[in-house]
């Protein structure tokens, strides 16, 4: 154990005035919104109500109140999105926006997928399961971390396309390492070679402007219950009219015939629990009241606040600053030492540091190996409720663990 004594009162004092907008557990101190986002306490009210309401009377709410309830939601969130309504659909996950693509896209044996290094993980096992289905090569371009410009990454990708390309799959917003990745600018150059991009864009909205009509990339996908702190269990995909054609969902049901347009595909994908989705569209609009100046100041407010705990965090271990400010949204990674444990093989085992501070210090903070075990990095992620003390306070304990690289 250490000399830090564990309770209620060392961390409850640091969480701005807006953590009573989340359930957030202030005895400890929560630093990782990222992995999973936390929802707002009115969006979980409203979820509640929604539950009872199909419940009391299920096939009413399924089949008389649902669809309206359901436009409604998709309705603000597309315009969150500054993409046509038609093009917008509800997933369950960013991720299964991902293998509906890959699951749908029209491969040939021999086609080409590019992916970069930073790929998270589970997209990097479905692009391997699919290149596996349909005899496909995947190209892995290896973009560096440390990094000294973003303009680095578009070069470097347009140096590996061949003819035998024909999808990018690129992260928005790196998991591991928090790159913001200069996605207008690859979208851009890879439409000019007429290869396809799906975009990765898991922690994308919510923490920068999205205008999906203006980029017009093949395919975008991003989740709802990260940075939006909607209920787990919304995210939405959208496909360019002129690739909807070949697009289903993953669960072929009632609506999920050809002649359907697009968007009616994906509207009945089984019974399930919709009210995820039908929350969206509140959460949106409650989430701007919160600060003045709505989701612009939001944005700005988290974004400074993870440049400001970043460089805290590097002051005090002396590490480098690994990447622009400008390549940043608000999640910041920083590389400490090496780790000389073993890999974590189980879903619910951490790396040592991550557990030390979890259950020593009441701290959690994610760790992954990148690119990959020992090599490790620390990502922060603030929301709204974490404030700089907090960051002064990890700072501090990681000082003391003595964990710079």
């Amino acid at each position: 154990m250490n000399d830090f004594q564990i309770n209620e009162k060392n961390y409850q004092g640091t969480y701005s005035r807006l953590v009573q907008h989340w359930n957030i557990d202030t005895s400890f101190l929560f630093l990782n919104h990222g992995s999973f986002g936390a929802c707002l306490r009115k969006i979980l009210g409203l979820q509640n109500e929604f539950r009872n309401q199909l419940e009391q009377q299920p096939l009413k709410f399924l089949t008389r109140d649902l669809p309206e309830l359901y436009s409604f939601s998709k309705r603000k969130l597309s315009e969150f999105l500054n993409a046509d309504n038609e093009n917008i659909v509800f997933v369950h996950n960013a991720t299964t926006g991902v293998n509906t693509i890959l699951n749908s896209y029209p491969w040939q044996a021999g086609d080409e997928i590019l992916i970069t290094n930073h790929i998270y993980p589970a997209c990097k096992n479905s692009v391997n399961y699919y290149r596996n289905k349909h005899k496909l090569l995947v190209k892995e371009v290896n973009i560096p971390f440390p990094i000294e410009n973003e303009e680095i990454t578009t070069e470097l990708l347009l140096r590996e396309t061949s003819v035998k390309t024909k999808l990018l799959l690129i992260d928005h917003i790196s998991s591991a390492t928090g790159l913001l990745f200069p996605i207008h600018q690859i979208v851009r150059e890879f439409n000019r070679r007429k290869i396809d991009v799906l975009v990765d864009g898991a922690h994308a909205p919510g923490t920068v402007p999205l205008n999906l009509n203006e980029l017009q990339a093949s395919y975008y996908t991003g989740n709802c219950h990260k940075w939006l702190c909607t209920p787990k269990g919304s995210a939405f995909l959208y496909v360019r009219p002129d690739r909807q054609q070949h697009v289903f969902p993953l669960t072929i049901s009632l609506t999920a015939i050809q002649q359907n347009r697009f968007e009616e595909r994906f509207y009945w994908q089984g019974t399930e629990d919709p009210t995820p989705y039908l929350c969206v569209g509140d959460s949106i609009d409650y989430m701007k009241n919160l600060l003045e100046g709505g989701w612009p100041a939001i944005m700005k407010s988290n974004h400074e606040l993870a440049i400001k705990g970043r460089q805290i965090i590097c002051d005090t271990l002396e590490i480098p600053l690994p990447c622009p400010d400008n390549m940043l949204s608000n999640l910041a990674s920083i590389p400490i030492q090496d780790t000389t444990s073993p890999i974590p093989v189980k879903f619910n085992q951490f790396d040592d540091l991550q557990e030390n501070l979890f259950q020593n210090y009441q701290i959690e903070l994610f760790v992954t190996y990148w690119p990959a075990h020992p090599k490790r990095l620390i990502r922060i992620s603030p929301q709204l409720y974490n404030s700089e003390e907090q960051y002064l306070l990890l700072a501090n304990i990681l000082k003391e663990l003595n964990i710079s690289n």
